[in-house]
């Protein structure tokens, strides 16, 4: 064969090689990434003392702020902001407002102030449930405060039901865990509300009464059932001392009582008591 031909064979052997077909690229393995665990939920000191360890006790001492918290400090977080709840009754809006805690889904607190109050009377309670957190919502009664029309006790009752259910409804509440606080008037509205609402899981009554603008709260306290109960009142607002006293002997969950030391009544209890808000917070966090 001569020397061309050689050559010629070599080179069609040189093409024919270049037009194998070629696979396809192989994908790169896809490694798992590790699963990183969550931080843990860090929760305030509670106080030392448990003033909840035995129903019904009457503890004024035992009400402690939660170790190294300065109450007067706190500031709420970033994203509070004004909050409209609407009658179901007759569209009448509730003026309120929100404080959303900064992990979600967060258990939620709902404050009822007392008679001619306004929600801002929780401002020493709502940044230290918030930091906690907790998503807060604070409500101008009917008649009360920026919300418009008239005091009417009857329809404040139904609109205790529709705040328990916009709370639930709510993005980044955790529908399951919903407390109602409420302070004179409110306090027999919180009661009331909580007895008959599928969306309440915990009710605290500070100064109620057993009838208030007739809102009634003896049958209530017997169908809260095995829902948390805290009842709270100064010693020398006797007609609240007795109210209190009078409700926890009628409960048949978990309930507490905590007579305290003095004569102010509803919210200005916060005032008087400084270390009112840790002990809210240290029963929220046993019983929500």
């Amino acid at each position: 064969m001569s020397k061309r031909l050689w050559l010629g064979l070599a080179v069609v052997a040189i093409l024919l090689a270049g037009c194998e077909e070629v696979g396809p690229t192989p994908l790169p393995t896809r490694t798992r990434m590790p699963e990183i665990a969550p931080s843990p939920t860090v929760n305030p000191v509670l106080p030392s003392i448990d003033p909840f360890s035995q129903p019904g006790q009457n503890i004024p001492e035992a009400a402690a702020a939660p170790s190294g918290m300065d109450i007067e400090s706190v500031i709420p977080l970033p994203g509070e902001s004004s909050y409209e709840v609407v009658a179901s009754q007759d569209r009448l809006r509730l003026q309120a407002m929100l404080y959303p805690a900064d992990v979600q889904p967060a258990p939620a607190v709902l404050l009822l102030p007392m008679l001619n109050g306004r929600k801002e009377d929780w401002r020493p309670l709502v940044p230290v449930l918030q930091q906690a957190g907790y998503t807060v919502l604070t409500v101008d009664l009917r008649g009360q405060g920026a919300t418009g029309g008239t005091p009417n006790w009857t329809q404040a009752r139904q609109d205790v039901l529709d705040m328990l259910a916009d709370l639930q409804a709510m993005d980044g509440v955790d529908g399951e865990r919903i407390a109602v606080i409420g302070a004179g008037i409110g306090a027999n509205l919180a009661l009331t509300g909580c007895a008959v609402s599928t969306f309440c899981d915990a009710v605290a009554a500070l100064s109620p009464g057993l009838d208030d603008q007739g809102v009634l709260t003896e049958g209530a306290v017997t169908q809260l059932g095995d829902r948390p109960l805290l009842l709270i009142a100064a010693i020398d607002d006797t007609v609240a001392a007795a109210a209190a006293q009078r409700l926890d002997g009628l409960a048949s969950g978990p309930h507490e009582l905590l007579l305290l030391e003095g004569s102010a009544r509803g919210t200005a209890l916060l005032q008087a008591r400084p270390d009112l808000p840790g002990t809210l917070l240290a029963w929220l966090n046993a019983n929500l």
